[in-house]
């Protein structure tokens, strides 16, 4: 069996494994507090791998025709792990600091920019990418200010829902409106 056909199998098998421990945690038989700890350690470590191997699966399948439009490493996990992974994150705590310390969309965007140029840095240092790319530095900084700007957003929906309850309702994840009129007492309080 070659390389590929025993991790096709690894995947099944986990898959059946993962399939079996969950819809036994879902029946009312016996409750997962009760299992053996092997057993819950067994189910955890099946349903993560085959979470891992989806992930895997998409990764290496819908981003590999993408090389040399997002990303110029060999590999697309590089581009997972420094842009998506790390400038992700960047990015998210970015917006939401913009966010809660009341400042604008665009000193939040001027933020992104600099993070896109430490991102292509990062590419550069770590896996000999191109310093000075357009292309990737846009590509990068596009998904970075997509995460950022939706920080931004959810985090100041929350804050004006929740500092100005009276004034404010939450109509969706990223969006609020004004009450059509001004509450006495904080919503769920008689």
């Amino acid at each position: 069996m070659g390389a590929t056909a025993t991790t096709i199998a690894w995947v099944i098998f986990g898959s059946i494994f993962a399939i079996a421990g969950l819809g036994a945690l879902f029946s009312r038989s016996k409750p997962y507090a009760e299992w053996h700890p092997l057993i819950r350690a067994a189910v955890v470590i099946s349903v993560l791998r085959l979470v891992a191997s989806v992930v895997y699966y998409f990764v290496e399948t819908a981003l590999t025709p993408l090389r040399g439009i997002l990303f110029e490493e060999p590999s697309p996990w590089f581009f997972v792990l420094v842009t998506l992974v790390i400038g992700g994150w960047l990015a998210f705590m970015t917006g939401k600091a913009c966010a809660e310390t009341w400042r604008d969309v665009p000193q939040t965007v001027v933020y992104v920019l600099v993070l896109g140029l430490a991102v292509r840095f990062v590419h550069f240092a770590l896996f000999h990418g191109t310093l000075f790319s357009a292309r990737f530095y846009i590509a990068d900084t596009v998904l970075l200010m997509i995460i950022a700007l939706a920080a931004w957003r959810a985090t100041r929906t929350r804050m004006m829902t929740t500092q100005y309850w009276w004034l404010y309702q939450r109509t969706g994840p990223f969006s609020f409106a004004e009450r059509p009129a001004p509450l006495s007492s904080p919503p769920g309080q008689s």
